[in-house]
């Protein structure tokens, strides 16, 4: 039966991935970006019952898309990225799905704030996670920071009733020195520990 296997759901996914450049690509800056899947991670066409979920996409390239970017000032934040997918691999999250809740991308801050205050594109963004997790069908939704934790929470109850969430930091604070890699490591093993319970 359709949807069954974890061929069909990429297959969905990767269809549900074109509908939504297809409505949000507008030809300027960097449009619409999805995790990709790079070194065994399987980004946003990652298919395993758990979802790891940030606010809105990064500002940055990753992993290779736009070079003059990796080599130059951009650096820091793509660490932290790479580090991202190196412990969701070593946690044996490598199939999980990773997404935002707003699918285009913001030219800083102030523009985030202005997405999210726009009902009419906020509802239509979250009617393709509704999809996504259709698909995917996650027993276990990670957010990425409070303020995603704190949105996922508000929208779930009449969007995504009776899924369990949970937060992590989110890697970007990773170039802090007072959040390291081994502070990041032990709280994805404590989701492995959430998401392995029966």
């Amino acid at each position: 039966m359709r949807g069954t296997t974890k061929d069909s759901k990429r297959e969905r996914l990767e269809e549900l991935r074109r509908e939504i450049i297809e409505e949000f690509f507008v030809k300027k800056w960097m449009d619409v970006w999805f995790y990709p899947e790079y070194d065994g991670v399987m980004g946003y066409l990652g298919t395993q019952d758990i979802a790891f979920v940030g606010l809105s996409p990064s500002y940055h390239a990753f992993p290779t898309k736009y070079p003059n970017l990796i080599e130059g000032a951009k650096t820091t934040a793509l660490k932290c990225i790479r580090i991202f997918y190196k412990v969701l691999k070593d946690m044996g999250f490598e199939n999980a799905h990773l997404t935002d809740v707003m699918k285009i991308r913001a030219e800083g801050k102030e523009q985030v704030e202005t997405y999210f205050q726009d009902q009419a594109l906020l509802n239509r963004n979250l009617e393709y996670l509704s999809r996504e997790f259709e698909i995917i069908q996650p027993r276990l939704v990670v957010a990425l920071g409070k303020r995603a934790l704190e949105f996922l929470q508000e929208v779930s109850p009449k969007r995504f009733p009776g899924i369990k969430i949970r937060k992590i930091t989110h890697y970007s604070y990773l170039r802090f020195r007072k959040y390291d890699e081994q502070r990041f490591r032990d709280e994805m093993k404590n989701v492995k520990k959430l998401y392995s319970r029966p």
